[in-house]
């Protein structure tokens, strides 16, 4: 269970904070471990923050998006990150209607979680959408990542 103290949520040893001026959607139900789904007051795009549990680490993780199956398609490379001590993967990609910008780090001490997952969805037919807010939106949140 996500824990909310001093003004940051957190699980195990990583916590966060969220931006100002951002909405939180509590009917999503496209998170499979613990988070929840933060949304732009004009839905021009939304922001999942999950902690997960999966067998991958977050590299192989991206891996699984880009296969033949699935029809997003990598705008250029999966890019190495770190985030306040955290290691992750950075990748960009579309599909027919949504531009994503996903990032995910590899955790530890976070009660069976193994992945922190951060994951932006822009719809491409939002003609209302801020680049400028939705990149303060994710700089905040990546900037206010704590592992203790």
């Amino acid at each position: 269970m996500l824990l909310y103290e001093n003004g940051r949520f957190s699980l195990g040893s990583v916590s966060f904070k969220l931006p100002n001026g951002i909405g939180i959607d509590t009917d999503n139900e496209e998170i499979n471990g613990e988070g929840f789904t933060l949304t732009a007051p004009d839905r021009s795009f939304t922001v999942q923050i999950a902690f997960e549990e999966s067998e991958d680490d977050a590299h192989e993780e991206f891996t699984h998006i880009f296969d033949d199956e699935l029809s997003y398609k990598l705008i250029g490379e999966i890019e190495e990150i770190t985030v306040n001590g955290l290691n992750g993967y950075k990748a960009i990609y579309e599909d027919e209607g949504t531009l994503n910008e996903e990032y995910a780090f590899d955790i530890q001490g976070c009660e069976g979680y193994n992945i922190l997952n951060i994951y932006v969805m822009i719809r491409k037919n939002s003609t209302i959408y801020d680049e400028a807010y939705k990149s303060r939106i994710v700089k905040e949140i990546l900037d206010g990542i704590k592992c203790d």
